[in-house]
């Protein structure tokens, strides 16, 4: 009785997919800005003695623009002080160095907005907390905004931003040539912010984590179940092998039909052009295999003389004869399968944690349930 309530509810999971609830849209626009297609330049020094500039090159920002409601909206910048450059090498070295940004020590810096109140119809005042050697202080910037396009569709170009403030240096622990030099240290933002690529329809992201766990659980049976010695449970973690693969056709199928009515949403600009010509390669190679590999062991089932009962209820028609030679060369091909989609979903999750916490491009958002 367990085990067939068991078989009912996982068909009823399969199917109720379908009748998930629609996304809400959020009432406030989501913006990216960053280093290629906007910079983060700094002058040092306030006196007649020595003053230099320089910028950051490597850097991923964040902004949640409510026009409705101005003091709501949020501004997140992540900077890589690794990417700092000046015009004189010399120079960029010794900014690396422990007593300026310690850069092995502290490779990020990091600015987040606390407030922002709109001064006039195309300036800011946007106060935060400016994150550097792990010291925290506060800072004010002066955003002035142009070239606003708000009908921008997913993708596209939203405004042009300008944001001015200075800091102390002092405050952060960089104080060699201070008398020499003087302490402050004027920043200058300026960006393009791009409409956030539109996020992936509800019913795609719960066909996808569905689909996901259901692998995830056939990769780690198929691994156990294949030196089990015969016995009961190999022969029970067999037949659930194939009915969760069944399942996992079942849902590629949904997931390829979606996506004929509802292609992805375009990807953000800040994925550089390689990228692009790889993803959608990645992820056609992907849902391939998730459908070659059920069809094969289906195939290699018939090939071994034993009939398919989907969660042993319903009878699956025999694909081919019984053959021992097609039966060992399906079972040789199932397995080089797998093994390839194994190796596609670690290059596939690796891209996922490349994005999400080195380049932090929002990608992973797009597909995450909670978003």
């Amino acid at each position: 009785m367990p085990a067939r309530l068991a078989r009912r509810a996982l068909l009823f999971g399969a199917g109720s997919a379908c009748l998930l609830p629609w996304s809400v849209a959020a009432a406030a626009d989501k913006l990216n800005i960053g280093g290629g297609r906007g910079s983060i330049d700094f002058a040092i020094g306030d006196s007649r003695v020595f003053r230099t500039t320089g910028g950051f090159k490597d850097w991923q920002g964040f902004l949640q623009v409510d026009e409705n409601d101005v003091p709501r909206s949020t501004v997140q910048v992540t900077v890589n002080t690794r990417s700092i450059q000046l015009l004189d090498t010399q120079q960029t070295e010794m900014m690396k160095e422990p007593d300026f940004f310690d850069v092995e020590k502290f490779p990020e810096m990091s600015f987040r907005s606390t407030g922002v109140e709109r001064t006039s119809e195309a300036t800011l005042k946007v106060t935060g907390e400016i994150t550097l050697r792990g010291i925290t202080r506060p800072m004010l910037l002066t955003v002035s905004v142009t070239d606003r396009q708000p009908d921008a569709p997913a993708g596209a170009r939203y405004a042009r931003f300008r944001g001015e403030g200075t800091i102390k240096r002092s405050e952060f622990g960089m104080t060699k040539f201070i008398d020499v030099v003087g302490d402050n240290v004027a920043i200058t933002i300026r960006a393009d912010a791009w409409r956030w690529g539109a996020g992936y329809h509800f019913l795609a992201k719960s066909l996808h984590w569905m689909t996901a766990l259901l692998v995830l659980g056939l990769i780690a049976v198929g691994l156990w179940m294949v030196d089990l010695p015969i016995s009961v449970t190999k022969l029970l973690a067999y037949a659930w092998h194939k009915w969760i693969g069944l399942v996992v056709l079942a849902l590629t199928v949904l997931r390829l039909l979606w996506r004929s009515y509802s292609p992805p949403p375009p990807l953000p600009n800040t994925v550089t052009a390689w990228q692009r010509r790889l993803a959608p390669a990645s992820h056609g190679a992907l849902l391939v295999l998730l459908l070659a590999q059920p069809v094969t062991g289906w195939l290699m089932s018939s090939a071994g003389g034993v009939t398919v009962y989907w969660f042993g209820v319903v009878q699956l028609p025999d694909l081919v004869a019984r053959d021992t030679l097609t039966f060992e060369m399906l079972r040789a091909t199932h397995h080089q399968l797998a093994w390839a989609l194994i190796a596609l979903l670690a290059v596939h999750v690796l891209a996922v944690v490349h994005h999400d916490m080195v380049r932090r491009d929002g990608i992973f958002r797009r597909m995450w349930p909670f978003a």
